[in-house]
């Protein structure tokens, strides 16, 4: 019900709690009860900005080198056509994000109009479904990411 509040609102949603609570489960049964495309995006405490939007790599094409983007499927989530919002980006471990990576999401899901991109392409978004998972006791150390892997295989 918060999720589907919280997309039929147009209101980012940030679920919070501790691991193999079943926050990723829910958003994925309700990605497959509306059809929305989920894109997944686990951050810890080394993700850059180069992993949310793309690298600059140089291409070879004619053997003349040019620098082109490499854009990741959040960066073309974010270039899609607001008429057709069909996908659902979800930062998982959104509680181990650096200041630089929450700065630029607090841009992007904050007021409306015209951004630009960290690679420099502008776009103009109304809104984008966005779900932040904070994982309550996950701080993405060993000891909690082996307590998560004991706790799911033990639910299984």
């Amino acid at each position: 019900d918060i999720i589907h509040f919280g997309i039929a609102t147009k209101t980012p949603i940030v679920l919070e709690g501790a691991c193999g609570q079943g926050k990723s489960k829910a958003i994925d049964y309700y990605c497959k009860l509306t059809g929305l495309i989920p894109i997944k995006i686990v951050i810890t405490k080394f993700t850059k900005i180069d992993d949310l939007f793309g690298k600059t790599i140089f291409k070879t094409v004619n053997d003349v080198q040019t620098l082109v983007v490499a854009k990741t499927d959040f960066c073309k989530s974010l270039e899609s056509n607001d008429n057709l919002i069909e996908t659902l980006i979800v930062l998982e471990g959104i509680n181990n994000a650096s200041p630089a990576i929450l700065g630029i999401i607090n841009d992007l899901f904050g007021p409306k109009g015209s951004k630009i991109l960290v690679n420099g392409t502008p776009i103009t978004k109304n809104y984008i479904n966005l779900i932040c998972i904070f994982n309550s006791n996950d701080d993405m150390t060993k000891k909690n990411t082996r307590n998560c892997r004991k706790f799911r295989s033990f639910k299984k």
